[in-house]
């Protein structure tokens, strides 16, 4: 969340809080707005949380509320940012999953107890989080006995509208409708992921559609293992005996679990039995694992292969996250290597992931796979031989040919080779993918993405991403994937 992108509602007094979700449109709450006309509301932003005037502001050319976001209790605030709030705005991170009970939250509003100043709340998330509305669990609240009763009522007036962030990957998970007066210990909001995965107008809004799921894959597998199927019921229903063995049920209520959790229940499972059981309990997490990770990137890998096209910045700072993306684009099963260092295993993305190979003379890709994410940057010092590596990347992309010797060929004929065989393969077959990594030194990053633009204008059919580089969201999505590698080492 960027707190400086919290709005406060304005209409002759301040009435409650919204947030962007898009270029020039603010989530907020249907009944901070509902008697009001566009022309009544302002929109105030402010630099400083103890600032009472706004740095700018804009005023409402439209409210949007269809009859269902009515019940739901949302609207959508048609505007032109200011400039100063155009400059700070980047796309806000929708969350498309249903986070786990008790994840961390956090809020910015604007509500009276504070002088209708900034107000920023933390809290966990209740444990019922499958409908349109969700329960939140509040940290700490300001009770009316610390205040004189008879100089403020509804103390937390203002907060309506607030957005709820998720403390674990940093996406919007809801929005603040319901509170009492004070807050006390709990407050409702409306949740985005089910906004996306029910509401065709919300996300038609927002100038897109949620990506399709095909299980059909998962479903098919399950059915050529039914004695795995008995085992999968009897761990997702308590009484087994009033369920059939049905593979989409089955599938349909893994599905439902958060990506963590699912990984546990594989794992559990397999160490029960033997190594061709635990293959079988392995691909099925291989299928179902990009069919429920966030899926709101898919359109920008489809845009990334053109010859223009810059690299796509991830909000993930792993490649596995990387892989379940590229995975879900392909409408594939994910791909993993996997490794064992000091008795530890650990999972990487696998076949698909290209390395950015390094310059020529050195050990082989093989065996640097484990440090893949550092590659290209501890190359990329001044005294980097660019030639080299377009050299070095040439001849790992060759292995994709098939031809028996690289040798044979020149520098020309084998980029020659190398493009007919990615563009044979475009579209028909899984795509390959590029990551770059950025750092503090703005050098060696520029450097860098002209050597990205020149390998895409070589290559357009490889995609190019890049992750953050962010310790907590590291710390996050290891723990995310975490005891993946166990349910994969007999992959």
């Amino acid at each position: 969340m960027e707190p400086r992108l919290v709005a406060r509602i304005y209409a002759d007094e301040p009435i409650g809080t919204g947030y962007p979700i898009d270029n020039g449109l603010i989530l907020t709450a249907w009944h901070v707005v509902e008697e009001l006309q566009a022309k009544d509301l302002q929109l105030q932003w402010f630099e400083n949380p103890l600032s009472e005037e706004p740095c700018c502001f804009c005023e409402v050319k439209e409210i949007l509320s269809h009859q269902k976001w009515q019940e739901y209790d949302i609207a959508v605030l048609k505007c032109e940012f200011p400039e100063k709030i155009q400059v700070l705005y980047s796309p806000t991170m929708l969350a498309y999953q249903l986070p786990s009970a008790r994840t961390g939250w956090e809020s910015v509003g604007f509500p009276r107890v504070e002088g209708f100043l900034k107000k920023g709340s933390t809290g966990s998330l209740n444990v019922n989080l499958e409908g349109v509305v969700v329960s939140l669990n509040l940290d700490s609240t300001t009770n009316e006995v610390s205040l004189e009763k008879e100089k403020m009522q509804d103390g937390w007036a203002g907060m309506s509208g607030a957005p709820v962030f998720s403390l674990l990957n940093k996406r919007l998970i809801g929005l603040v409708t319901v509170h009492n007066q004070w807050m006390d210990a709990q407050l409702e909001a409306v949740s985005i992921p089910w906004l996306l995965a029910n509401d065709a107008d919300f996300c038609s809004c927002l100038g897109f559609s949620k990506p399709s799921v095909d299980f059909s894959e998962a479903i098919k597998h399950l059915k050529n293992y039914p004695v795995m199927a008995s085992y999968l019921l009897s761990e997702l229903v308590t009484e087994a005996s009033g369920y059939k063995e049905d593979s989409e049920f089955i599938i349909e209520q893994l599905t439902k679990k958060p990506i963590s959790t699912l990984i546990q229940l594989i794992y559990k499972l397999q160490k029960n039995h033997d190594d061709n059981t635990k293959k079988v309990f392995s691909r099925l997490l291989r299928l179902l694992l990009p069919c429920i990770f966030d899926r709101s990137y898919i359109p920008f890998i489809s845009n990334n292969k053109n010859p223009e096209a810059g690299v796509v910045v991830l909000p993930y700072a792993t490649d596995l996250s990387a892989e379940m993306l590229m995975a879900a684009f392909d409408k594939r099963e994910a791909c993993f290597r996997v490794f064992s260092n000091d008795n530890k295993l650990t999972a990487r993305a696998g076949r698909y992931r290209l390395p950015v190979a390094p310059e020529a003379g050195v050990v082989s890709t093989e065996k640097n796979i484990a440090d893949i994410d550092l590659d290209l940057k501890n190359r990329f010092g001044k005294n980097c031989n660019l030639g080299a590596m377009h050299i070095a990347i040439d001849k790992e992309l060759f292995k994709i040919t098939d031809e028996p010797s690289y040798s044979e060929f020149d520098t020309e004929e084998v980029q020659l080779l190398i493009q007919s065989e990615l563009r044979r393969r475009d579209g028909k077959a899984p795509s390959y993918y590029w990551i770059f990594i950025f750092g503090k030194n703005e050098d060696e990053n520029q450097r860098m993405r002209q050597f990205a633009v020149e390998l895409k204008l070589k290559y357009p059919e490889i995609v190019q991403l890049s992750l953050k580089r962010d310790v907590l969201l590291i710390k996050n999505e290891r723990d995310l994937f975490f005891q993946l590698a166990e349910t994969q080492e007999f992959y």
